[in-house]
């Protein structure tokens, strides 16, 4: 066996010889050793006449003297295998004395590149132990370095670099064309060497005090455990001159298949401390840029199978090949030590502090290049293959109440998010063509059975891949990752578990002085370390470029032209909705609305007009979307949006609000029609809750009008609009409605707070409601008084100025006790407000 891999490995390295070297020269002796130069005579230091204090000019750096290229490819070829043919020659050398017989025999009075491999293989078969009657050979195998093979080999390979960088610097010889492919053949041999030597550790002779078992692979894996994560490390070079020389996917795989199983297993890849433990996490930064390089796509278990055990969520990421890669991050359920040592105490920290630690930790997370893993088109598909079980086993993480135990790592996950996001950059700015809107209908993939659709039931979705399976064409390889990105277990759930648990500390910090008195709890601690990695601005950045691309592709799906965003589509859409947007899943569309109500401030990146397009698209054609709170969802965003942000008393929507053509045309329409729709559609689902969803929608609408109440080309609209009577009365109606609703609360609730102060029961929750009611109640009023001033005909319609009456007598009614209450409700109503009680029951007192 060692015979043939030997001749195998002949054979290849004389099949693309180096260009030949000239004929040895016979005045070049082998055994003299070099002459010192002659010493340099001492410049004269008489001191000349004294000149004027000018600066004086550069001298240049005298021309290096060229070597004739003989005795350089001599000398290299000596340094690089570290021996020589020569008994007097440097201490680091090995004198090969039996080569230089053989070769004089031949000869071969100097080394070149045409035998290069027969000193590196006669190297490479001396034995410390062995036995000789030569005294000269004894002396030669007893100072012979304390060295492996491997550690031989590497050494060797430093020293290729080391030349190759001196030759491109100095230049040293005339011939650079034939220096360097002499160089690049020395590489390819030491690396194929070395290759060898990973895969059978015995074939050569190993020192007698170093075991089998920590040779080969296992010398490779310490220098990548124990990489500084401040250094340059050159495994990784090292690792890509492997791939470069084995092209053969089998050679490469069985070259490096037990380094990979070894860097999978070993337990100081993740301890149980995680990134946070003493050192920096310097042990791992080695292994995630070195196996970038291994095809690791290609290695068994690459799907965690293999071990025996049943793969499951919960231990998919430590079995499969990705897990060294995949499972690093700051959350405390993986890594709880991160908070405790770089998060220590957050709320007393400053901000360049926290920044600090935060982008410190964010440098120690790096993701797996994409190009490595998808390098052939059968890599491709196997990281498809890992992509879709990773989603196929986590689908419970989307449920409401999830157990940590039974789903994947946070981070793993999160991670997972990152690279499938890196997958999708290539084609955000390409057409949106290139996503295949039959998808569903034929790929098996994604696994929608229990996923509700945007605006379809299962049965029309059954119908619906039935009908169109015939006609579909297999889906291609941007699809694939445009939906696989889309599913909704990785980054969007873990910022709803972020906001839930905000809101859990929220509630310990009102209710407990959890340290020595001083309000504020360790949690804190788990929050700022969620922050880490959920708010790592390149993550941050790219899941804005791939959220701006869903919009705008659901869209494009929906354009009956086919041809946004150029030109932007028409609105409001069709009645016909199209049945490839009726099946796709709900959280496409959901999930491009959680991400910007968890950071709406990330639309001061980018994003704003594709938002704004988005959700009025939506808005005027709620017929397209099923559910009624993922309508509310979508008004909400912009609600989020024009809320006070920096310097922007209208938040980062408002100037797009009121300068964008499609919001200009359509926000008024718009707005009226999601509070009929709302209120229409929530009322059927029997929740008890309605009232209260209507007054949230109402406050959001609210605040938007309040952005661009004073643009004169909105209120033009707002008045195009009131010539739609008998929608405009509906509008006005569910606004008074919503008033009664909001004053009758605020005001019973003022009651009973007047009523159990001296109790003090419940009187924390009842304020803040109360507070509420009241603060919506007075804003709508105003509204109220604002609409009624400017569009004065609806509300002198018959049928809705009793109702007008009646609700301001009501509240009037109920105001009447406290006098102070009562003029003050009066200064707010419009003069159409008062005409209307002057006409019904006449003058007020």
């Amino acid at each position: 066996m060692r015979a043939k891999r030997l001749a195998k490995l002949q054979a290849g390295s004389t099949s693309n010889p180096a260009t030949p070297s000239p004929g040895p020269s016979s005045s070049t002796p082998v055994a003299h050793p070099k002459q010192k130069p002659p010493p340099i005579p001492p410049q004269s230091t008489t001191p000349g006449p004294p000149q004027c204090n000018v600066p004086l000019k550069r001298k240049s750096a005298p021309p290096v003297p060229k070597v004739d290229y003989q005795t350089w490819e001599n000398n290299t070829i000596s340094t690089v295998l570290k021996k020589s043919t020569a008994e007097a020659t440097e201490y680091d050398l090995v004198w090969l004395k039996h080569l230089q017989a053989e070769l004089e025999s031949e000869a071969h009075m100097i080394l070149t590149s045409d035998i290069v491999d027969r000193p590196l293989i006669t190297r490479l078969e001396l034995d410390a132990q062995a036995m000789s009657d030569d005294p000269e050979y004894v002396s030669v195998l007893a100072s012979l370095p304390p060295q492996s093979v491997f550690e031989y080999l590497v050494g060797c390979w430093k020293c290729i670099n080391t030349a190759k960088s001196t030759l491109l610097k100095k230049n040293p010889v005339s011939e650079t064309q034939q220096a360097t492919a002499l160089l690049d053949k020395l590489r390819d041999l030491i690396i194929s060497y070395t290759g060898l030597n990973l895969q059978e550790p015995e074939m050569f002779p190993q020192p007698a005090d170093r075991p089998l078992s920590t040779l080969g692979s296992h010398e490779l894996l310490t220098p990548m455990l124990s990489l500084s994560a401040l250094s340059m490390p050159p495994v990784q070079p090292f690792l890509q001159d492997l791939a470069a020389r084995f092209t053969d996917q089998d050679e490469l795989l069985n070259t490096l298949s037990t380094l990979v199983c070894i860097l999978v297993v070993h337990s100081l890849i993740i301890p149980s401390e995680g990134i946070g433990r003493s050192g920096g996490g310097s042990t791992w930064c080695g292994v995630i840029g070195g196996m970038e390089a291994l095809m690791i796509t290609r290695m068994p278990q690459w799907l965690g199978e293999g071990f025996g055990v049943e793969v499951m969520a919960m231990n998919f990421e430590r079995l499969s090949r990705m897990r060294p890669l995949l499972r690093l991050g700051t959350f405390s359920r993986e890594s709880p030590g991160i908070a405790q040592t770089y998060l220590s105490n957050p709320t007393k920290c400053s901000c360049a502090d926290v920044d600090s630690s935060n982008a410190s930790l964010r440098g120690t997370l790096s993701p797996p290049s994409s190009k490595s893993l998808t390098s052939s088109w059968e890599a491709r598909e196997r990281v498809l293959e890992y992509f879709v079980a990773v989603v196929c086993l986590n689908v419970k993480r989307a449920e409401m109440q999830v157990e940590p135990d039974t789903v994947a790592l946070d981070s793993f996950m999160v991670n997972l998010q990152s690279v499938l996001l890196r997958f999708a950059e290539p084609f955000m700015d390409a057409s949106y063509t290139k996503v295949y809107p039959y998808y569903f209908s034929v790929s098996t993939r994604i696994d929608l059975k229990e996923e509700m659709r945007i605006k379809a039931t299962s049965n029309e979705a059954v119908q619906w891949v039935e009908e169109s399976k015939p006609k579909a064409a297999t889906p291609n390889f941007i699809s694939d990752i445009f939906y696989l990105c889309n599913a909704h277990y990785g980054y969007i759930h873990m910022i709803q578990v972020y906001e839930d648990l905000g809101k859990t500390l929220d509630e310990y910090q009102r209710h407990h002085d959890m340290v020595a008195g001083d309000g504020s709890w360790m949690g804190m601690r788990q929050l700022s370390a969620y922050c880490v990695q959920l708010l790592d601005p390149e993550l941050v950045f790219q899941y804005i470029g791939f959220t701006s691309f869903a919009s705008t592709w659901l869209i494009w799906s929906v354009d009956p032209r086919g041809m946004h965003p150029n030109p932007v589509v028409e609105l409001p859409l069709l009645k016909d909705v199209p049945m490839t947007f009726r099946v796709l899943p709900k959280f496409i569309i959901e999930d491009v609305v959680e991400f910007f109500l968890h950071s709406p401030e990330s639309l001061d990146l980018s994003g704003k007009d594709e938002l704004v397009i988005f959700a009025l698209t939506f808005l005027t054609s709620t017929w397209y979307i099923m559910n009624p709170f993922l309508k509310a969802k979508i008004n909400k965003v912009v609600f989020y949006g024009v809320l006070l942000y920096g310097n922007d008393r209208h938040g980062v929507l408002g100037h797009t609000l009121n300068t964008h053509p499609v919001a200009l045309k359509n926000l008024i329409p718009a707005l009226t029609s999601l509070l009929m729709v709302f209120s229409s559609e929530v009322e059927q689902t029997g929740a008890s809750s309605q009232l209260c969803d209507k007054s949230n929608t109402m406050r959001n609408i609210t605040y938007i009008l309040k952005a661009i109440w004073d643009n004169p080309i909105h209120r033009d609209a707002l008045n195009k609009e009131a010539q739609n009577v008998n929608k405009f009365i509906w509008f006005i109606n569910l606004m008074i409605n919503n008033v009664t609703y909001l004053m009758d609360k605020s005001l019973s609730e003022l009651t009973q707070i007047h009523n159990i102060q001296t109790e003090m029961c419940a009187l924390c929750g009842l304020e803040r409601h109360a507070s509420g009611y009241t603060t919506l109640g007075r804003s709508t009023a105003i509204l109220l008084k604002d609409f009624t001033a400017e569009t004065k005909g609806p509300f002198m319609m018959p049928e809705i100025m009793d109702k007008l009456a009646a609700m301001l007598d009501y509240n009037l009614n109920a105001l009447h006790a406290t006098l102070e209450y009562y003029t003050l409700y009066f200064i707010y109503l419009s003069p159409t407000c008062k005409m209307v009680i002057k006409m019904r029951w006449g003058p007020l007192a």
